[in-house]
């Protein structure tokens, strides 16, 4: 059954051409390979744990046996834990990372060729930063700790208390000034207004008429005179 696979295969589309196998651990197998897009020599990690995977000799994809595929599925996800690891720059003194993809039913990386590391590839996940070197100072001679003094509360404001609104600009203040004024004028013109209405309404429906003054006179004789004449027949 083939494994590995053999000189002049290609991968990502035709991009990379194997030459050789060059080291292989348990996360699969190294390969020196041609980059036909650079024209360069470069190595090309395969994940392949081939104890719990085959290869299809016709077309080279990867297939997992039943019984080891949650090993398989572990070791899967601690490659591309490295490969995002390298891709990031968190390894010290990891390889150059040219180029991750996945091909034939699982996962590759690419690296330069002059970098001795990819030969022996270590996936693990160094996401912790390297500890700082710790500087020992000597200890001084401890002293009787210091009695602390209760924090005074804060004044707390009396219910009684109201706080003043901030004070106004000037220009707010004069155009306020100025509204009150209009307001005050305004009413003084209403209420004149309805005292004028009241005393046209009073001197029209309630104000009582004069009396009417005859132009004469009228004495009591004259009255006694008048009706004399009225009462006595005139003469035929």
């Amino acid at each position: 059954m083939q494994t590995e696979l053999q000189p002049d295969s290609t991968l990502f589309a035709g991009r990379y051409t194997v030459v050789r196998t060059a080291a292989s651990n348990h996360y699969g197998f190294t390969y020196v390979a041609s980059d036909q897009s650079t024209d360069t020599q470069v190595f090309i990690q395969e994940f392949f744990p081939h104890t719990g995977c085959q290869r299809n000799a016709q077309t080279f994809d990867m297939a997992i046996r039943r019984d080891n595929a949650a090993q398989v599925s572990a070791l899967y996800k601690e490659f591309t834990r490295y490969v995002s690891n390298l891709k990031d720059g968190l390894i010290p003194g990891g390889q150059k990372l040219i180029h991750a993809f996945k091909d034939h039913g699982t996962a590759y990386y690419v690296t330069a060729a002059d970098d001795s590391a990819a030969l022996s590839p270590k996936p693990s996940a160094p996401r912790q930063q390297p500890a700082r070197p710790t500087v020992s100072t000597p200890k001084k001679p401890e002293s009787a700790p210091a009695v602390r003094k209760p924090m005074a509360e804060p004044a707390r404001k009396q219910s009684t208390d109201i706080e003043r609104p901030a004070r106004k600009s000037t220009p707010d203040r004069a155009r306020a000034a100025n509204y009150r004024n209009a307001i005050m004028w305004y009413r003084i013109v209403i209420f004149l207004l309805l005292c004028i209405v009241l005393l046209l309404v009073y001197l029209t429906f309630l104000s009582p008429s004069p009396k009417v003054k005859s132009a004469h006179p009228v004495t009591p004789a004259a009255t006694e005179a008048a009706a004399s004449q009225t009462s006595t027949p005139e003469a035929l």
